[in-house]
């Protein structure tokens, strides 16, 4: 018969954890949902009214049965569409990127459950806490747009593999229900950007890897049909263009990227072979950059260990795939922002290594050292994030000597320069960069046109943007740049952030 005393406490000790888990599961929930909702609409990028007329074609296509229409773009951006599509009921922007912020949140609490059965619950709810307040993260999580939802889908795609191979208990290894899982997760990936595609041969090696040393070749092959089988049926179940004619869906699909491949303008900064090395250094976050490198060093060491080499694994497929994606000729930072949040991993590795050192060392409590820890990332993070609001996207590491002059910015910044213009010229004519971005924040009458138009003899405005730097030195934004910025032409006003200038507004010299 169990004594009195020891039900209670029993009881109690059960009724702490549920406490403390319920306590942890709000964090992360706040965490994750309150920077990604927080002020929706007030920014706006390049390519988001694109996004959002396409979700609204895509929604009133599958409403009135034209399946054939729901061909959104040739990335194909199906997951978008159906997001912005919903939000479009409600016909603002706001509610365009609440679809893809509550997307982005659900996939980043579905990461911290995998990385949950491959860390451990502490550690695996720090990954989670690392990931869901990452500045550039964020930012991408707050847009609609096609990238963050990529990324996370790839991530947890690539997770689950991982569980299904280094799982802490034999139990959930011998689970094909995990296979099904990434399958899902990288159809959603295909069905967003057809980056994805570059995740098939990835995921055949993180199946492989695990069964190699056993040289189980019917079971590896039997695993990775049945991925690919899951991934084929969720890109087919979800995208209706294909239930008419999935032969010339793939084929306009080709046709129509095949532009794309030709990248950027010669001598720009995006065709440098170091490009995505340097973005990525940029964008990473300080703690990701510490931490990512005692991870590292920690993997190498204690190779042995099925947590270290899951990691490896993860830092190789982060790799890779920057790697085939450097192999196009247009580029972006966002383009590998998998690869950039893939690295929180490693980082998260590193910090339980820095603290199993320090329990060591200094005979500390495990958990003393694991709050105190999680506590400084969080509060830093969340001050990084905040700062900036919401402005994320402007977000780089501290620890990288950003150059006065380098190329950022999508777009961010001009809903500024708008409200300066309203308030202190709102009836000059208006040349900018990102035209359609400034007219959706611009409540004068003066006509907005491209920087590239004719100069008008009457006085008019010159917007110059971030994003106008770094190109080839024949370009036109070159020529603009070098006949103002680059010429100590005084601006009427500069809009900054995060202690850059983003914006110029000149007044336009005749013939210039």
């Amino acid at each position: 018969m169990t004594h009195p005393t020891i039900e209670v406490e029993r009881i109690n000790a059960q009724q702490k954890k549920i406490i403390r888990l319920l306590a942890v599961t709000t964090l992360l929930v706040v965490a994750v949902f309150g920077p990604r909702l927080y002020q929706l609409g007030s920014v706006l990028t390049i390519d988001e009214p694109l996004w959002v007329d396409r979700g609204k074609n895509f929604f009133q296509a599958i409403s009135t049965f034209h399946f054939a229409n729901t061909f959104p773009h040739t990335q194909p951006g199906v997951t978008t569409a159906w997001l912005t599509g919903i939000g479009s009921i409600f016909n603002s922007l706001a509610a365009a990127q609440a679809g893809i912020a509550m997307a982005s949140g659900a996939l980043v609490l579905s990461a911290t459950y995998f990385a949950v059965l491959l860390f451990g619950r502490r550690y695996g709810l720090l990954f989670g806490l690392l990931l869901a307040l990452d500045p550039f993260l964020i930012a991408h999580g707050r847009v609609a747009h096609t990238d963050s939802l990529l990324a996370l889908s790839l991530l947890n795609a690539t997770f689950t593999l991982l569980v299904a191979g280094y799982a802490r208990t034999s139990a959930l290894r011998k689970q094909a229900r995990y296979y099904v899982y990434s399958g899902v997760f990288c159809g959603l990936g295909v069905l967003t950007k057809i980056f994805a595609f570059a995740f098939w041969p990835l995921a055949f090696v993180l199946i492989a890897i695990p069964l190699f040393q056993s040289k189980q070749w019917r079971l590896i092959l039997t695993r990775y049909v049945l991925w690919l089988g899951i991934t084929v049926l969720t890109i087919y179940t979800l995208w209706p263009a294909l239930w008419l004619d999935a032969g010339g869906v793939v084929l306009r699909m080709m046709n129509e990227i095949a532009p794309f491949a030709e990248g950027t303008r010669e001598q720009e900064v995006t065709n440098q072979w170091w490009f995505y090395f340097r973005e990525t250094l940029v964008r990473i976050t300080p703690i990701t950059s510490i931490f990512g490198i005692v991870g590292l060093i920690t993997a190498i060491k204690n190779v042995k260990e099925r947590q270290n080499q899951a990691i490896l694994l993860l830092l190789a497929t982060a790799i890779i795939y920057a790697v085939i994606l450097s192999l196009r000729g247009e580029k972006s930072d966002r383009y590998i922002l998998f690869s950039m949040i893939s690295f929180i991993g490693v980082a998260t590795l590193g910090v339980q290594a820095t603290i199993g050192w320090l329990r060591r060392e200094w005979h500390g409590r495990e958990k003393v050292l694991f709050t105190v820890i999680t506590t400084i990332c969080i509060l830093f993070l969340t001050v990084q994030s905040g700062r900036l609001h919401p402005h994320q996207l402007a977000y780089y590491n501290q620890f990288y000597p950003f150059k006065q002059y380098q190329k950022i910015g999508w777009g961010e910044g001009l809903e500024e320069a708008a409200i300066w213009v309203n308030e202190n010229h709102p009836d000059w004519p208006i040349s900018t960069f990102y035209p359609r971005v400034f007219e959706h924040f611009y409540e004068g009458k003066a006509s907005v046109q491209s920087t590239e138009h004719e100069p008008n003899t009457k006085p008019s405005l010159l917007i110059l943007y971030r994003s106008m730097l770094e190109r080839g030195p024949d370009t036109p934004e070159t020529d603009i740049l070098n006949n103002y910025l680059f010429a100590g032409v005084e601006p009427l006003h500069v809009v900054t952030i995060n202690n850059l200038p983003y914006v110029w507004i000149y007044e336009r010299i005749p013939g210039k």
